[in-house]
């Protein structure tokens, strides 16, 4: 009876012994799979990309792009409209002519107007007057001036001219000239007109 006694002990030890055993296993396997779950968690957190980060840079580049395109300066171009004004001859430069009158533009803005006075010096020497050299008539008009400055508008280009000296008491040295261009002819104001090579072939500065 003893021996049944001891033995009937032994083996409630033993169950209880493999009990505690596979509790023990239990709880320190689902612990350790919490453990793993919150590790991968936690790997995953940390891998991610950082959208915020990308959505901040990308606006900072489209304003980037933005001012650079405000920064570059404006085409610009010939207008209709527009007022150019330039301190050379530019389009007066060239030869000129009229009836027996011719106005030499140079591009260092100098330019001279030769013509005939129609009145000899043998019969009136009170200039302009036209003078005879051999079988040769001298233009009893000469004119010297400086272009310096030069307006364009509306498709007409008006320069002011400077006379420097002058044969002809109506233009005076000192005095200020006018000289419009408009097409192929160019009208020097209060005195006469001159032709290009296209505008004198249809005799438009033919008197």
């Amino acid at each position: 009876m003893f021996v049944q006694a001891r033995s009937r002990l032994i083996s409630v030890l033993v169950s209880i012994g493999l009990t505690a055993a596979v509790s023990s296993c239990t709880t320190s396997t689902g612990g350790s799979a919490v453990t793993g779950t919150s590790s991968t968690t936690s790997q995953a957190v940390k891998q991610a990309p950082n959208t915020s980060s990308a959505s901040s840079t990308q606006p900072a580049t489209a304003a980037a792009a933005s001012t650079s395109t405000a920064a570059a300066p404006a085409l610009s171009g010939p207008s209709g409209g527009g007022t150019q004004v330039t301190s050379y001859p530019g389009i007066f430069v060239g030869v000129w002519v009229g009836h027996s009158r011719q106005l030499v533009v140079n591009v260092d803005g100098s330019a001279k107007a030769t013509y005939r006075a129609y009145v000899f010096c043998s019969q009136n020497p009170t200039p302009p007057c036209d003078q005879v050299i051999g079988n040769q008539i001298v233009d009893g008009g000469q004119v010297t001036l400086h272009v310096g400055q030069v307006v364009t508008a509306n498709r007409m280009s008006t320069a002011t001219a400077f006379v420097l000296t002058s044969s002809d008491p109506k233009l005076a040295p000192g005095s200020v000239q006018t000289l419009v261009l408009n097409g192929d002819v160019i009208t020097w104001t209060n005195f006469a007109t001159f032709c290009d090579a296209k505008a004198e072939q249809s005799g438009t500065c033919g008197a």
